[in-house]
């Protein structure tokens, strides 16, 4: 047992802590693209033990690649948690961007991945859990106190929830009592893990997407996902809503988080990693298509937006569609 400890700092070089637990390594499932070791990662095996409790983690770094590799949990459900900047779930056949102070539920068995465009430096928070069967305890819980609590969560919509910036502590203190072998660690992590999964549910009634929700914007984001092989400019899209120019910028970044011309860009790096990976198109073509002006165009805003070219990208992330 370990002693109760000052409080522990999270090692500053590493893009991904992973703290799992052995003994429910049956839902760490099956993960296309076989296992991924880059020496700026961290993984400890030796610190979690609690039931039901598979993993926590954190992902922070301003990265090309994909920060969560394709993967599914059977029988385990999984909650990632947005600090800062943008990040990028696919949960099934749905896409989702979250920001800061989301949270989103990844169902038992969906095969998801997460990643981000390093000009959104994302800090982001996840804990895997395994469902209880219909008689067992979940941390204390009785068996009726289990059973509302996972009713509950397999309700929640599987579309970000904000809640705000008070979950970043919640994570980071229990990251910091595992790895630092604190006495009260699974104390801790019990205590936490259910203020994770209530907020959760007291978030559900809120969960519409703050872009969604402004009503005037709903025909710009369609505009810009159905013409994003275009050039699209602003006024492409004030057309679509009848808000001024200096509005359309105000609302658009107060409610989606980031200024439209980036939101554009950003769309576009997107589409265009799904065609590296995805396609076998020429470089050129995929960027023609996307509206650059040029392949140099093109590898320049890729390189800016993700940190490689677009041919290491597609080199180094072929091996997730495969």
């Amino acid at each position: 047992m370990g002693t109760i400890a000052k409080r522990t700092s999270l090692p500053a070089d590493a893009s991904i802590i992973n703290i799992y637990n052995m003994r429910e390594q049956r839902c760490f499932g099956p993960q296309p693209g076989g296992a991924v070791k880059q020496k700026d990662r961290r993984y400890y095996s030796d610190r979690l033990t609690l039931p039901h409790i598979v993993s926590i983690g954190q992902g922070k770094r301003g990265s090309a690649g994909l920060f969560i590799r394709r993967q599914v949990h059977p029988g385990a459900l999984e909650f990632y948690y947005v600090a800062n900047g943008i990040f990028d779930i696919v949960s099934g056949d749905e896409t989702h961007m979250l920001k800061g102070g989301d949270l989103i539920r990844i169902p038992p068995g969906t095969q998801h991945e997460g990643g981000a465009i390093a000009l959104q430096k994302p800090h982001f928070f996840w804990i895997i859990i395994r469902v209880p069967s219909h008689h067992e305890r979940f941390l204390g819980l009785s068996v009726t106190q289990t059973q509302r609590l996972f009713t509950s969560l397999a309700a929640l919509p599987r579309r970000p929830m904000q809640t705000g910036a008070v979950l970043k502590p919640v994570f980071e203190t229990m990251l910091e009592a595992l790895i630092g072998r604190n006495g009260l660690a699974e104390t801790i992590v019990t205590r936490n893990t259910l203020d994770i999964l209530l907020r959760a549910i007291a978030s559900a009634p809120a969960a519409t997407s703050s872009a969604h929700a402004d009503s005037a914007l709903k025909p710009a984001l369609s505009y810009i996902h159905d013409h994003i092989t275009e050039r699209i400019g602003l006024n492409d899209i004030v057309s679509q809503t009848g808000l001024s120019r200096e509005m359309l910028r105000r609302r658009f970044k107060a409610a989606v988080g980031i200024p439209l011309y980036e939101y554009i860009i950003r769309e576009k790096v997107l589409a265009a990693k799904e065609r590296l990976c995805t396609t076998e198109r020429a470089i050129t073509d995929i960027a023609l298509d996307l509206g650059f002006s040029s392949h140099s165009h093109f590898s320049t805003t890729f390189m800016k937006w993700t940190g490689c070219s677009p041919q290491a990208y597609r080199t180094d992330n072929r091996q997730n569609v495969r």
